[in-house]
Parts: structure tokens; C-alpha cells; sequence
């Protein structure tokens, strides 16, 4: 997964360089993920790209900062490694490199906190097996969440987030720490248009009508949202009302049916028709769809193949049987 995101992400990024929409001189895009991805490995693999990395962290993560010189006269390498920021024990923390309250409506009193030059310590486990060379280190900040309130939720717990890069204004931090709240509306954006607009309904079997689809459903929710001022707010029971012009897709969606009346020229009915012949009846399908691999997860070198659930899966050996393990 870590690994397709990346590609997926550089593709997008040279794209939008190529079509000019980023140059040079501009401010960097962010690239915001939730704690189920590996920030370093990300940043270091896009490091090329002008890409800022943000994601949300456990509670308990420890960062380091950089490295104290050698001593004069000691032995052995250099250290990698300096002091030690645990985002859980505020003894280890050391002065802010700087702090922000931004008032907001929905929040109360957003109050973030960050320190510069912070890199994990990272293993040759994980999204770094098979890395080639020693492991890098990747230096970012590290920004602390504070909120008075959620919309559920009276006392929220604090949000530690990493961000890819060191060198970042106090204002830009703050940028990217809002784009990570934005996330949550792509999140509803892309359950609504899953459940209610079936996006992945139907079983395609080829990417040009995947794509296809994918342009209907987008152009279906686009009137949903162009209709939002011409609609009333049909609320179910336990729903708070919504300002004019401020519902939803899904209550707009609700109130189209009486809609089709206000119009000045809506769409005529569609004209019955028959169904096409289809295929004979008794002939074969002759055309068979196209298989396509399924990704299987293959052991890798080195290890001893066993993950969750103690089994071996590889495309190169059978499947192991259970009668002949230990």
C-alpha cells in the first residue's frame, strides 16, 4: 500500500507540474495522510518533489533530535541521534520553536504548538524491508493539537501530527495543520458519493468504463451541489436544521423530486423501449473477460514467510497445509 501510494502521488504531483498548475517559486503541496501510513517513508520517497508531507501520529511516539557533536576523544561513531521528544511525557519536551491561537467557530480556541528538526527512529522493519544502504534520517516537525471542543465531544484529546519538512513559517505550519482537518471532508465526500451515488456499484471490467463512471457520478454530484439554493431542507427528525443554501448533497438530494415542478424546461420523460436481443439462447461466450493479477502478498527473502495468522502465502510455493505444521 505504502509503496502504490507513493507512485500514485508522484504521478498526480507530474501531472500538475506539467500542466502548469505548480511552479517554481510556489508554495508546496501537502500531502495529507491519517496514522495508517509510514510519514517518514513517504517523505523521503518524494523527496524529490516539491511535496510537504503531513500525517497524524500515535500519542505514543518518540522523536529525536539531531545529533550533539563527538566529544573530543571519544570513541566510535558519531551518534545518530539526540535528545529524546516523547509526544506523551511533556518532561522530555523542550522549549517550543513556536506557538499559535487561532480562534474558530467550530473548535473554540485552536491552540498549536510544533519544535523543528525532530526525525524517528526508524528499523529495517515495516515500509523499510529491502531498503538498500543504511536508513536515512529524516528530519521534520513535530506539531501539537489542542482544541476547547468537538461537535461531540467536550473534552478532545490532543492531535500530534509530523510534517515533513524543518524549515517551514509559522504561518505555513498552520496552513498544513488545517489541511489535515480538511481531510475529514474528503472522507464524508467519498462515503457519500460510495453509498449514495454508487460509485462502486457496478462490476466493470474495463478502466476506460470505470472512468467513465466515475465522470457520471461526478457530474451527478455537481448538480447536487449547484441545486442546494433551490431546495428545501428536508431534515430527518433527529437532524439539526441547515442555513439557506447550506444543505447538504444528501438533504438536497432529498428535495429534487419536488424541484422538477419549479423549473421553467425540465427534461422529458424518457420513451420507453425494448430491451437489445443479447445472446442467443444455448450460444457461448466467446469472449471471455480479461483476468488480471490479484496482487497476492509473496514471501520475502530473508524472513520466514509467516504474517498474521501464522500462513505462508507465495506465488512461487503451494499453499502450506495445515497437517504438516508443527
Amino acid at each position: 500500500m505504502q509503496e502504490a501510494t507513493a507512485s500514485q502521488v508522484r504521478a498526480v504531483v507530474v501531472d500538475l507540474v506539467n500542466a502548469g498548475q505548480w511552479a517554481e517559486g510556489d508554495r508546496p503541496i501537502i500531502l495529507v495522510t491519517d496514522a495508517g501510513y509510514v510519514p517518514a517513508r513517504m517523505a523521503w520517497q518524494l523527496d524529490d518533489l516539491p511535496v510537504v508531507v503531513c500525517s497524524r501520529v500515535p500519542s505514543d511516539r518518540v522523536y529525536y533530535g539531531r545529533a550533539e557533536p563527538k566529544a573530543p576523544g571519544a570513541v566510535g561513531p558519531r551518534p545518530r541521534h539526540g535528545r529524546r521528544h516523547e509526544c506523551a511525557n511533556p518532561a522530555t519536551w523542550s522549549v517550543p520553536d513556536g506557538a499559535v491561537t487561532v480562534p474558530s467557530t467550530r473548535y473554540g480556541q485552536v491552540r498549536s504548538r510544533f519544535w523543528r528538526f525532530l526525525h524517528p527512529k526508524l528499523t529495517g522493519r515495516s515500509a523499510w524491508v529491502g531498503h538498500d544502504g543504511p536508513l536515512p534520517v529524516v528530519e521534520g516537525t513535530v506539531v501539537r493539537l489542542e482544541v476547547d471542543h468537538l461537535p461531540h465531544q467536550s473534552r478532545p484529546d490532543p492531535v500530534n501530527l509530523w510534517i515533513s519538512r524543518a524549515d517551514l513559517e509559522a504561518a505555513m505550519i498552520n496552513t498544513v495543520w488545517f489541511a489535515w482537518l480538511r481531510r475529514f471532508d474528503q472522507e464524508h465526500f467519498h462515503r457519500f458519493i460510495k453509498q449514495d451515488l454508487g460509485w462502486t456499484v457496478p462490476a466493470v471490467r474495463d478502466p476506460r468504463a470505470a472512468d467513465t463512471w466515475t465522470v457520471i457520478v461526478m457530474a451527478v454530484y455537481l448538480q447536487l451541489w449547484l441545486a442546494r439554493d433551490l431546495v428545501a431542507d428536508h431534515r430527518l427528525p433527529w437532524e439539526r436544521p441547515a442555513l439557506p443554501g447550506h444543505c447538504s448533497p444528501r438533504r438536497v438530494r432529498r428535495g429534487l423530486r419536488n424541484l422538477r415542478g419549479a423549473l421553467t424546461r425540465p427534461a422529458n420523460v424518457a420513451k420507453p423501449t425494448r430491451p437489445g436481443p443479447g445472446r442467443p439462447k444455448g450460444a457461448k461466450n466467446r469472449r471471455r473477460a480479461a483476468r488480471h493479477d490479484p496482487g497476492k502478498q509473496t514471501r520475502r527473502p530473508g524472513t520466514n514467510g509467516l504474517g498474521r495468522g501464522n500462513r505462508a502465502w507465495s506465488k512461487q510455493s503451494p499453499k502450506v497445509n495445515d497437517a504438516s505444521r508443527p
